[in-house]
């Protein structure tokens, strides 16, 4: 189950909690999700056994199941506003919650006005793994991890006090000095984010005046749970402990990829991020499409750095998913189109997390002072 796919479609995302879920409610919620499947038409009742709902929210002793019933019959009382191009959609998140005696089951149901934003999305929607959220303590960590994992495309995001505050479903007299607002809500979802989580954070304060009005959040890709830093590349390929495979899907894609490789090794951490993005391109189908992908890359000639040049072109196309495209699985030897020709002659790699390689200005500087060095070198 933890490593299960979560898929909600931005607006979503981007909703207005009028009454805020706990960190347990929004556990639950995710965790419906995550048994929704790509080609679902319709929402089914979604099953969570009491022993792992018992686990997932640290409920123990006799209490356990009247604290189950006071959880479930409060979280179908919570209502969401969802914007919409023409408005606004106001729901609540269950329509039904039902327990079964002697099964140890719950059998849990969204609501039909949820369908646009969990069922069949094939445009503006996030995805991420519910192993990332199920280990925080904080209401406010899980939802600014969907918040960022939106956004971590770009790097970055930038977020008014206000609207973050509605955002979490902080009324916007609770915590009136922004200090207060940091030490007890922003802070520690950063610090917790940064421990128990996938994605590394930053954050900048925008000031007008002498008053704190925004703050711009900086998003990178680190391993998962923080278990390991990153390391140098190692020129061979390490055999999984046995076992590991079927434990480890990251450890899985990796070695899988580094069969295919010719002449390059790719290493945990990028697996971790290019199993990610590909996982929400193709779905079921990324460990096939990242396989051919490396087999193309292997095969293509006058590339210096393959794993920057894989990287940018599953970059890439993400960028193009997340604006609505649909990327085809890649049968055909037609990869190396998707980027600048400079990019296989130089050898001159990407910046980590780019993007839209063609388009940014500070790039195209950057790249031109190498091409510039590299033309001085070669006369000298």
């Amino acid at each position: 189950m933890n490593n299960h796919l979560i898929t909600k479609g931005n607006n979503l995302i981007e909703a207005r909690y009028q009454y805020p879920l706990t960190a347990r409610e929004q556990k639950i919620i995710l965790t419906m999700v995550s048994q929704i499947q790509p080609d679902d038409e319709d929402f089914s009742d979604y099953s969570i056994s009491v022993h792992d709902f018992h686990e997932m929210l640290g409920l123990e002793g006799r209490e356990k199941y009247t604290e189950l019933k006071k959880i479930l019959k409060t979280l179908t009382s919570k209502v969401i506003e969802i914007p919409t191009e023409d408005g606004y959609v106001i729901t609540s998140w269950l329509a039904s919650a039902e327990y079964k005696n002697g099964e140890g089951i719950m059998l849990l149901t969204f609501s039909p006005k949820l369908k646009p934003y969990l069922l069949q999305l094939k445009k503006a929607f996030t995805s991420y793994r519910l192993n990332n959220i199920l280990s925080l303590k904080s209401a406010y960590s899980i939802r600014l991890y969907e918040l960022l994992k939106k956004w971590q495309y770009l790097n970055k995001w930038e977020c008014s006090i206000e609207n973050l505050k509605e955002k979490f479903g902080i009324e916007q007299d609770k915590y009136k000095l922004y200090g207060h607002f940091k030490a007890r809500v922003v802070e520690p979802a950063v610090k917790e984010l940064n421990e128990k989580t996938d994605i590394q954070i930053s954050y900048k304060e925008i000031r007008k005046g002498r008053k704190v009005v925004k703050i711009e959040f900086s998003i990178r890709q680190q391993l998962a749970n923080n278990t390991e830093k990153i390391e140098n590349i190692s020129p061979s390929i390490s055999k999984p402990e046995p076992g590991e495979l079927e434990k480890n899907p990251v450890v899985k894609m990796q070695h899988l990829l580094n069969i295919q490789a010719e002449g390059f090794t790719i290493s945990q951490s990028v697996c971790h991020d290019l199993l990610d993005k590909s996982s929400a391109i193709w779905r079921d189908k990324a460990e096939e499409s990242m396989q051919m992908l490396v087999q193309q890359v292997s095969r293509t000639k006058g590339i210096v750095n393959k794993v920057g040049y894989l990287r940018a072109i599953i970059n890439k196309s993400h960028e193009q998913y997340l604006n609505g495209v649909d990327i085809p699985i890649p049968y055909s030897d037609t990869v190396s189109s998707s980027l600048p020709k400079w990019f296989t002659n130089t050898g001159i790699d990407e910046r980590q997390d780019q993007l839209s390689l063609d388009d940014d200005p500070d790039f195209l500087e950057e790249k031109e002072k190498l091409e510039a060095a590299l033309k001085m070198r070669k006369e000298s």
